[in-house]
């Protein structure tokens, strides 16, 4: 009886949330400080978006998304959604950045650029952070597709400057010896 009464009550409560539009998601935003659209050089792709947990401590990690795009198209919001959940689940802060796209047939523009736009904007996030009063301690650098490729080679070009390198260390002697392993096996 009481789980037929809960199961009424829980499809009236999808019923009436979904009939008067109310989204939870916005609800939740109340408790993310936002910093949008953000610039970082003179180009208007050069530009980021900031989200800060209330309840996130002074000290804290940055989750740092590129989006994708075969590096020619895509903007900062396809990864919106995903990005204010990871701030919201962690407690920790994280971004979004838009950087300059390269355009086919002009070598204007290169890897080279693409790498400057995410330092470029790394360091303007830090900056942006330590005026709200959070200083970042680590960073995850992720993304989808042409997004994941940059956060890859960025992290493997930034290593040195890394709060992970010394994990990014520990890795590299890991996998050597798993592979070396591997190759012992018959």
């Amino acid at each position: 009886m009481i789980s037929k009464v809960i199961s009424i009550l829980v499809c009236i409560t999808i019923f009436i949330t979904s009939f008067f539009g109310i989204n939870f998601n916005k609800f939740y935003d109340f408790f993310l400080q936002e910093e949008l659209n953000i610039s970082y050089g003179e180009d208007k792709q050069q530009t980021f978006d900031v989200y800060i947990p209330k309840t996130c401590d002074k000290e804290t990690s940055l989750y740092f998304y590129i989006h994708g795009g075969a590096w020619i198209a895509g903007e900062k919001g396809t990864g919106l959604e995903h990005v204010k959940k990871k701030a919201k689940k962690y407690h920790i802060a994280a971004a979004t950045v838009d950087y300059r796209l390269l355009v086919e047939g002009s070598h204007e523009k290169d890897c080279n650029t693409l790498m400057s736009d995410l330092y470029d904007a790394m360091a303007i996030i830090k900056k942006t952070l330590a005026q709200e009063g959070v200083s970042v301690k680590s960073c995850v650098v992720s993304g989808d597709s042409a997004g994941a490729h940059m956060a890859l080679l960025y992290s493997y070009l930034h290593k040195n400057d890394s709060p992970c390198k010394e994990w990014i260390l520990q890795q590299k002697r890991t996998l050597g010896r798993h592979s070396t392993r591997h190759s012992e096996i018959r």
